[in-house]
């Protein structure tokens, strides 16, 4: 292979594209399932926190990653929840959905009207995030499918402007939870990666007014997308900023000329999505053309408001039938 299959589920995503397996499962913090799955031209879902129980892990309340599902098709993502989907007395979380409401959702017919649909799509989710170039173009052609249907579309996004805050804090947090005792056992030994290291140093760097910062954030911005669902249903974006890129190369250190600050700045157009707690779900737009050249897959990713799991994959089962097959 000479380009990458993306994160983390690269792994994952690349067996199902190549048709070594049918289903794939991961977890999702900043995009981990949807990265990869726009990467190799399959579909990733992010679910809403609660859906897909995980664990035991030292937080049982956590929101930020998620474990969720990835297939070639949208039908075999539901497939896979109604097996895996529901409630878990270990993980004290509220199941917005659980395995019969997956069920019952692949038993519906697929219609092809979408008539009353409210759709917003946004290329840089209000925050001018920089692009590769034909990664708009496949937002535009997914908006274009969802038009011809019969669904409102115009251009609109909730206000993320707090979100980088949240996610940045909370990811700190998690990382410094989950990660720190093997970290603190193995700092100067060198078996443990100098990323990892990092991430668990930005945790227990933080200070109580870091966290409240953010705790305030988390508020406002639930509130920003609260009041934005109440006149729209989905919201259309790219699930990617870059183009897969060469499988040499660890990270994009700048997207479209803009230098990214660190490993994980490259993948904003997902992350600030997930501090929303909106459950997402990635798929397949086509193809554009890589800087260096070739074509690779390009992704789209379609959000419902936190809960509306079930509401979300019945459009995108009718929007897998009309983007471009990869």
């Amino acid at each position: 292979p000479r380009r990458s299959t993306g994160g983390s589920t690269g792994g994952g995503a690349a067996a199902l594209a190549a048709g070594i397996q049918s289903l794939a499962d991961g977890s999702d913090m900043g995009g981990s399932l949807r990265n990869p799955a726009s990467f190799c031209g399959v579909v990733g879902l992010r679910p809403s926190a609660g859906v897909v129980p995980s664990g035991p892990n030292q937080n049982p309340r956590a929101w930020l990653a998620v474990a969720g599902p990835m297939a070639r098709t949208v039908d075999d993502v539901i497939l896979m929840l109604a097996a895996t989907a529901g409630p878990d007395p270990r993980v004290p979380l509220p199941c917005p959905a659980d395995a019969a409401a997956f069920a019952s959702l692949l038993a519906e017919p697929v219609a092809d009207d979408l008539r009353g649909l409210r759709v917003g799509t946004s290329t840089d989710l209000g925050l001018d995030l920089p692009l590769e170039p034909g990664i708009a173009a496949a937002v535009d052609r997914a908006a274009g499918r969802l038009a011809a249907l019969g669904a409102q579309v115009g251009e609109s996004c909730p206000d993320l402007s707090g979100a980088d805050r949240v996610f940045d804090v909370q990811r700190a947090l998690d990382m410094a939870l989950a990660l720190g005792p093997t970290v603190e056992g193995h700092r100067d030994d060198g078996t443990v990666k100098a990323d990892v290291v990092w991430n668990v140093d930005r945790g227990l760097a933080l200070t109580g007014a870091d966290v409240v910062a953010a705790t305030l954030a988390r508020g406002r911005l639930d509130e920003a997308v609260a009041r934005w669902f109440a006149d729209h249903d989905l919201l259309l974006a790219p699930t990617s900023q870059v183009l897969p890129f060469p499988v040499g190369q660890r990270w994009p250190t700048e997207v479209a000329g803009t230098p990214m600050r660190t490993y994980v700045e490259w993948m904003r157009s997902c992350s600030v999505i997930s501090a929303t707690g909106c459950p997402s779900v990635s798929l397949p737009a086509g193809y554009a053309v890589a800087p260096g050249g070739g074509e690779v897959p390009v992704g789209v990713q379609l959000v419902a408001a936190p809960g509306r799991d079930v509401n979300l994959l019945r459009v995108a089962r009718i929007l897998d039938r009309y983007l471009p097959v990869i």
